[in-house]
């Protein structure tokens, strides 16, 4: 059987699910659409202040001062048109670069590999450890062209800042998740108390309350069950009552009946007793009926769903009319 707790706790989690996959499909196309472009803006013009710096001093050593910036966050890959290549700071996973794009470089123009990264998921070209997945940019050093690629280093992309984020959002997620779960739970306990209670009043029972101390509408509905509880208890006992009296009210009559017509047949009797006789089981049998008619004209009032009106009546001419019948 589906539990309403069991129910909520699958829907609660298939919202969180949901929910991190909507984010994070947002979250990846503002990335592409507006991050992307942005993050390779940025590394161009760090790229440009390095290449600047290079070709603006000549006595420059290439090797040391690349080595430095490698040093403080940066990967970067040097190539030239004669056949040299080095890479400073980390390493690339992926070292592949194809001879277009550096020829591309060595013309003078710009290389977008962040930009240009074919990926269109998982927001892959922010973390991508390739050589492709660089920005290019071209200078001269000691009259030679040059091709310098770049890209921040992937291991300083994760910081301290975003570890202590990241923990805070899963212990949010996971804290969350339990509130809800409890909250569900306590919700949920007084439908179980009435799911019971309603059992034991379908066995006859009507002394089991609900014990709900809340203002909601879940509090509403304990008031109100108790509430009818009460009035079945009532109605019940007002049944057994009505019942008694009126097994007690047709005994008496059907005890006179029964005596009197065992009088008529034990004995020969004489003709004023048999008229005495007689007279009084007519009389119990006109009572019985009255009964009988008290009981028609109660029962219809109860089952009647329409509010009746009030009337005056004489009261004596009640009572003649009922000893006339």
């Amino acid at each position: 059987m589906k539990t309403l707790y069991r129910q909520f706790t699958i829907s609660v989690i298939l919202i969180i699910l949901i929910s991190t996959l909507v984010s994070f499909f947002l979250a990846n196309c503002y990335y592409y659409l507006v991050t992307e472009e942005l993050n390779d803006e940025k590394n161009v013009a760090i790229a440009q202040e390095i290449t600047n710096y290079i070709e603006s001093n000549e006595q420059l050593e290439l090797k040391q001062y690349l080595s430095a910036v490698g040093a403080i966050g940066y990967q970067i890959f040097v190539t030239s048109e004669s056949g040299y290549s080095q890479f400073f700071g980390s390493d690339f996973v992926e070292k592949e670069l194809s001879e277009t794009h550096k020829q591309l470089v060595y013309d003078g123009n710009v290389y977008h590999g962040m930009k240009d990264f074919p990926s269109w998921i998982f927001m892959r070209g922010m973390f991508a450890n390739e050589l492709e997945n660089t920005v290019g940019l071209p200078f001269q050093y000691k009259g030679e062209r040059y091709g310098l690629f770049l890209r921040p280093n992937i291991d300083l992309l994760v910081t301290e800042v975003h570890i202590i984020f990241a923990g805070m959002i899963v212990s949010m997620a996971v804290v969350s998740l339990l509130a809800m779960f409890l909250i569900a739970k306590r919700l949920i306990r007084p439908i179980t108390d009435l799911t019971e209670a309603t059992k034991q009043i379908s066995e006859g029972k009507y002394d089991h309350l609900l014990k709900v101390n809340r203002k909601d509408e879940i509090g509403q509905l304990a008031d109100s069950f108790n509430e009818m509880t009460r009035k079945l208890r009532e109605n019940d006992q007002s049944r057994k009552e009505f019942i008694s009296n009126v097994s007690h009210d047709f005994q008496s009559p059907l005890l006179n009946i029964q005596g009197y017509a065992e009088l008529l047949n034990a004995q020969t009797p004489t003709e004023e007793e048999r008229m005495n006789y007689s007279s009084i089981i007519q009389t119990e049998a006109k009572r019985l009926s009255i009964l009988t008619k008290q009981l028609l004209l109660l029962t219809s009032l109860d089952q009647a769903t329409q509010r009746q009106e009030l009337a005056g009546h004489c009261l004596g001419q009640l009572v003649y009319q009922c000893n006339k019948i």
